[in-house]
């Protein structure tokens, strides 16, 4: 008598053999493919002359090398030459920002004030290059703890350099010193270890705090029901030779995510003034560059992720906390100045970027499916957490005032219905064709006209719908009429 379990077993063994034959068919294809080619090479290498040249070729490459990495460093250093350069369009901003960062304090001191949390924190530092700037921002962290007995602080030192060795070593601090260079997720969970309830707040080692209530108003956002508290962040003052910064601007006021070129992207909330006011705003994420997290939720979901190099481990806990029914929000009277990058200048911008795209591989490869569902749904209902509303863009004749065509009544019907839904929608006009460029951010393309090629129209990403009222017979006879959605 065969059992249950049994029949499993040899089930699951099939499946395997079955992967294992299929394998096995790849690898003979693609042995088959190289042979070709090699064959193919050989015939090339054969040609008179060929050969010659291939090896002449080779002989240039240790030239080849010099030449292209003299191009490298050139190009590099130019960049670093560029950016004073690029600082002086700033200047004009930069005369203005002391009276902008003037009015963020007014504003923050003109809030209703919070009792000093009372709450257990440990607020975890990584840092390698901190330096000066990780020293003023200890100041104004240990004054805080002594006002919050409850408030610890711990320091986690990556390979630092010297001045930021003797800045940490001059003070009292728990410290956990790290021999080389550990990623942003490992140095905060070294930080988080032997922490077992309250709070758990990550922040970079070059932010500076614009009043003193900025972590109560953290806490209290937690305590009413967030399991993650992100704050307000606007660009601190950065030297001209680094390119300048507009000052007091705001960097970040929570994560959405949005579809370029037909793939999932995070973006920052960001630009103009942040808004300040009392309580809080869910959001899809927010940055790790000052991040509350309850303590057992952060145990429960493992930490950060250590897949990632710096760069989206902290939307990846975000988003993991939604997932497990938790809720992420920024606290919009919590506003720190983040002179973003600062210690990491030093690093190349093709290296980076490598890194960057590394990392969001990862978080697609992770997330990307459940995260492109929930996005659409929050598109469709209007919900503005984790993205913008749905934006139509419909096509028309003419998008003057006062134009009688018919094309345009219906586009007004239809518009004046998707709005009351909460959605967005412009109008894509026929005249001189500009009816072919799209605007980013639109979803769903709709024609009300049967001369509209939809196959001119980049579709990565977007819906297209023939609104087929009238002259039925030419919709269908148009070449390009299957191509819609």
């Amino acid at each position: 008598m065969i059992s249950p379990e049994q029949d499993d077993v040899e089930a699951e063994l099939r499946r395997l053999r079955s992967q294992l034959a299929d394998a096995r068919q790849d690898v003979d294809a693609w042995r088959s493919l190289s042979e070709r080619q090699r064959v193919q090479l050989e015939r090339i290498r054969s040609v008179p002359g060929v050969g010659v040249g291939l090896r002449a070729w080779r002989s240039l490459a240790p030239i080849r090398r010099r030449t292209l990495g003299g191009v490298v460093r050139s190009r590099d250093s130019v960049r670093r030459l560029a950016r004073p350069a690029r600082g002086l369009r700033h200047i004009p901003d930069r005369l203005a920002s002391p009276g902008r960062r003037a009015t963020l304090r007014r504003e923050l001191a003109s809030l209703e004030p919070v009792d000093p949390t009372t709450a257990r924190v440990r607020i975890v530092i990584p840092t390698r290059t901190g330096g000066a700037r990780l020293g003023e921002l200890l100041d104004v962290l240990e004054h805080a703890c002594r006002a919050r007995p409850g408030v610890e602080l711990v320091v986690v030192a990556n390979d630092v350099d010297s001045a930021t060795e003797r800045e940490l070593r001059s003070r009292d601090l728990d410290v956990v010193w790290n021999a080389r260079n550990e990623s942003f997720s490992t140095a905060c969970n070294q930080g988080a270890e032997g922490m077992a309830d309250g709070y758990l707040l990550f922040l970079n080692d070059d932010v500076e705090p614009l009043d003193e209530q900025w972590l109560d108003r953290m806490v209290v956002a937690a305590e009413s029901g967030a399991q993650a508290v992100g704050a307000q962040l606007v660009h601190g003052a950065r030297p001209l030779r680094d390119g300048g910064a507009p000052e007091g601007r705001l960097i970040h006021a929570g994560v959405r995510f949005e579809f370029s070129d037909g793939a999932l992207a995070p973006r920052n909330l960001g630009g103009g003034r942040p808004r300040i006011e009392s309580g809080a705003v869910e959001v899809g994420a927010a940055t790790a560059a000052c991040l509350l997290v309850e303590t057992t939720r952060f145990r429960v979901l493992g930490g950060f992720d250590d897949r990632y190099n710096y760069g989206a481990e902290d939307v990846d806990l975000c988003w993991r906390l939604r997932q497990a029914g938790g809720k992420v929000v920024v606290a919009r009277g919590a506003v720190l100045a983040h002179v973003e990058g600062s210690t990491r200048l030093g690093v190349e911008r093709r290296e980076r970027n490598e890194r960057q795209r590394a990392n969001w591989a990862v978080f697609h490869r992770l997330h990307g499916p459940s995260v492109a569902r929930a996005v659409r749904r929050d598109r469709l209902e209007a919900a503005s957490v984790l993205a913008a509303p749905t934006h139509v863009a419909i096509t028309v004749t003419r998008a003057e005032p006062g134009v009688s065509y018919g094309d345009v009544d219906t586009a007004d019907g239809l518009a004046s219905a998707f709005e009351s839904l909460g959605w967005t929608t412009s109008r894509l006009e026929r005249y001189r064709d500009s009816w072919y460029d799209v605007p980013p951010g639109v979803d769903v393309v709709l024609s009300l006209l049967d001369t509209y090629d939809v196959r001119r129209v980049d579709r990565r990403g977007r819906t297209t719908i023939a609104w087929v009222r009238n002259w039925v017979d030419r919709w269908i006879a148009a070449p390009w009429f299957e191509d819609y959605d």
